[in-house]
């Protein structure tokens, strides 16, 4: 009970009291009072730490069990909830009903049991098992309550660990595919920090050239072939990826090892946008390949675009039965212009049924990505109708619905020559039936077709001389044999072959007859040939009498003919001599005898002919008089003979002075005229007398002398 001191305060005893005398309890009473306040005090904080205790406990986020003597004593309500046990329905079960197996339990004991018998304690962790007999992960601590009476039991603290377990697992896992993908990627990865590459890919190695691990702790800028353009390339990349965001860009030169530069494509990131210090990752493609296929790409959608605009056929692309592009022979063709891009594809066709009978016909072909192939009618944007050849594929068998192809081609002109054709072979059968002479094909020896023709004359029935040996044809295989060698020949050196053959018909009789044949093609004379064959045995009898007629008069002739040899030979000798008189008669009576120039007579007929073209014509003529300063000098001083090559060779100079139309003429002595006919104005006869003047200023050399003469 309580009891108050002077001072007032209030302390705890126990007080034992009793009567001095049990018989006479007025005698007094005996009191004992023990002053219990500390062992109270002691008591009370027993009593709040165990009720902290407890309530630690019952609200501990852990799993905390005693057990002892390996049986369960208590446990608190984190233990029945990990453990999956109902209330207390734990307690006095056996420990190792806790573990997945017996082999298990033992095994930690005997982990366990060195370390709290030493009065440390074990911490281990490792997969139990619920009453459900699912297992998961538990980190545990276990300590005996008094480590000098370890007898007196063991506390157990579980943490379950199975979420932390799995994410563990699942941070391994992905880290495992991390590595992975860094090891195996296609593409090379670099991690960098502060401009130094800290790790790569085998990827990245193999595409620089170096070995793997080798470009770790170099600067990044040793891939790259310009040092401004990394610069700007790291500016550009700091400025976008400081916002968090990632930075591309499509192209950029790299170099190798070994100096030689690619293209590749790069893709960067920081690896922790909220840390920027922590570094980027680089994703850097090869593709130069990529590129280059992206220049031929378009090298051949230009090549496309001049075939669309030079091609000689029409081109039109169609999607879901609408045009969607067409070339400019398209329009030639049509009559549309690119203001009709987007029209259906029925309006080309005479009629609806027309339209749909293609569609039809088109479109099992197409699906199966075959094209497909047809010559009809079409409707050009005037109403008219043109002959065409439709070809059509789609762009992608694989998906039909990226649209089709259609190739149009005009086959107006190239139908009429078709049936030009038909025609004309319908002529030419008309012919060769109606020929005088057999005709026939030979192909490896034997006949192929021949006309009606061919068979009266060899005496066969209506076709039984198809397929027949031309061997047949002839007296005997000697015949056969000389006759092919020379064809052969004739055949292998494209020419045609003819000769005049003694041939048998059927029956054996025998027949003259004129062959000749030449092959289908030149270029191989082995191959299809055509032969004439026309009878002349009668013409061949006529020739040979005519022959024989011939020779008795050609007999009586050359006798004649010896005779009047002689004497023609003599006319002929008399004839030539006085032809050549003639021309020299007339020569001197229309030519200078010195200098060979045109005289007074033939200048005199040229002038008249030149004015009567003058008056006609409405032109001019000049006639001009030289005569040759000093000549009389020299011709006196150094001899005529002297003058007369002097006088040559002013008519040579004179005449090379002039045009091949003028005339120079030669009067006597040293005049000479000059006859320029055709001019339009009066000031060219005055050029041509100047350039009279420079010819005859040069110095004429003379016998070891120059003269100097003008005119």
């Amino acid at each position: 009970m309580q009891f108050k001191r002077l001072d007032g305060s209030l302390f705890w005893c126990k007080v034992y009291a009793r009567a001095i005398d049990p018989w006479q309890n007025q005698q007094g009473t005996i009191w004992i009072v023990e002053d219990i306040d500390e062992q109270r005090k002691s008591e009370e904080k027993l009593r709040q730490t165990l009720l902290e205790m407890r309530a630690i406990m019952n609200n501990a986020p852990l799993a905390i069990g005693f057990h002892r003597e390996n049986h369960i004593l208590r446990y608190n309500a984190r233990y029945a909830e990990v453990f999956g046990f109902e209330g207390n329905s734990g307690v006095g079960q056996l420990s190792q009903t806790l573990y997945p197996s017996v082999e298990a339990f033992q095994a930690t004991g005997e982990r366990a049991l060195p370390l709290l018998l030493d009065g440390q304690s074990f911490h281990v962790e490792m997969e139990m098992r619920r009453q459900d007999n699912t297992l998961f992960w538990a980190d545990a601590i276990a300590y005996v309550v008094n480590p000098e009476k370890p007898q007196q039991g063991t506390i157990w603290i579980f943490d379950d660990r199975t979420k932390q377990k799995q994410a563990q697992e699942e941070a391994k896992h992905l880290l495992l595919e991390q590595k992975a993908i860094l090891d195996n990627a296609s593409v090379g990865i670099m991690f960098s920090r502060s401009d130094l590459i800290l790790r790569t890919n085998a990827s990245l190695d193999t595409m620089f050239g170096y070995p793997d691990g080798c470009l770790v702790g170099q600067l990044a800028q040793i891939v790259f072939p310009d040092q401004n353009e990394y610069a700007q390339l790291v500016l550009d990349a700091t400025r976008v990826l400081s916002s968090g965001q990632v930075f591309e860009k499509p192209e950029c030169q790299f170099k190798r090892r070994d100096g030689s530069v690619f293209w590749g494509r790069i893709r960067s990131t920081a690896i922790d946008p909220e840390h920027k210090g922590d570094g980027t990752i680089w994703i850097i493609e090869d593709v130069t390949e990529a590129r280059r296929d992206a220049q031929e790409m378009r090298r051949m959608l230009m090549e496309l675009d001049a075939i669309m605009s030079n091609a000689s056929v029409g081109i039109v692309f169609t999607k879901s039965r609408h045009i969607t592009r067409f070339n400019q022979r398209f329009c030639e063709m049509f009559g549309y212009d690119q203001s009709h891009v987007g029209m259906a594809g029925a309006l080309l066709y005479p009629s609806q049924e027309a339209y749909e009978k293609v569609g039809r016909e088109a479109a099992p072909l197409l699906s199966s990505g075959k094209p497909f192939h047809s010559e009809l009618e079409m409707l050009r944007i005037d109403g008219s109708t043109l002959w065409v050849q439709l070809i059509g594929y789609v762009l992608n068998p694989q998906d039909p619905t990226h649209g089709t192809i259609w190739i149009i081609e005009d086959r107006g002109d190239a139908r009429r020559a078709e049936q030009s054709l038909r025609d004309a072979l319908l002529e030419n059968q008309a012919i060769l039936e109606s020929a005088v002479i057999g005709i026939a094909v030979v192909e490896k020896g034997h006949t192929k077709s021949c006309n009606r023709k061919m068979e009266e004359i060899f005496n066969y029935e209506p076709g039984g001389i198809q397929g027949v040996s031309v061997q047949a044809f002839y007296h005997d295989k000697n015949q056969w044999a000389t006759v092919r060698e020379e064809v052969t020949k004739d055949f292998a050196a494209g020419r045609v072959h003819s000769c005049e053959q003694l041939l048998v018909t059927k029956d054996g009789k025998p027949f003259w007859a004129r062959l000749t044949g030449r092959p289908f093609d030149l270029t191989q004379p082995k191959g299809r040939s055509v032969w004439l064959v026309d009878d002349i045995t009668e013409r061949r009898e006529a020739a040979q009498a005519v022959l024989r007629a011939r020779d008795e008069l050609e007999l009586r002739v050359q006798e004649r003919t010896a005779e009047l040899a002689g004497a023609n030979a003599k006319l002929q000798g008399e004839i030539v001599e006085r032809r050549h008189i003639e021309e020299r008669i007339h020569h001197m009576a229309y030519h200078d005898s010195l200098t060979g120039l045109p005289n007074r007579a033939l200048l005199t007929d040229r002038l008249q002919r030149a004015m009567l073209a003058a008056n006609r014509n409405q032109r001019s003529l000049a006639v001009m008089f030289i005569d040759l300063d000093r000549f009389k000098t020299i011709n006196d001083t150094l001899g005529h003979l002297t003058g007369d090559r002097l006088l040559r060779e002013v008519a040579g100079r004179l005449v090379l002075a002039v045009r091949a139309s003028d005339t120079v003429s030669r009067l006597g002595g040293d005049e000479f005229v000059v006859l320029v006919p055709d001019l339009q104005e009066p000031q060219e006869a005055g050029l041509v007398a100047q350039k009279i003047i420079e010819m005859l200023a040069a110095p004429i050399p003379v016998e070891g002398r120059e003269l100097h003469i003008s005119p």
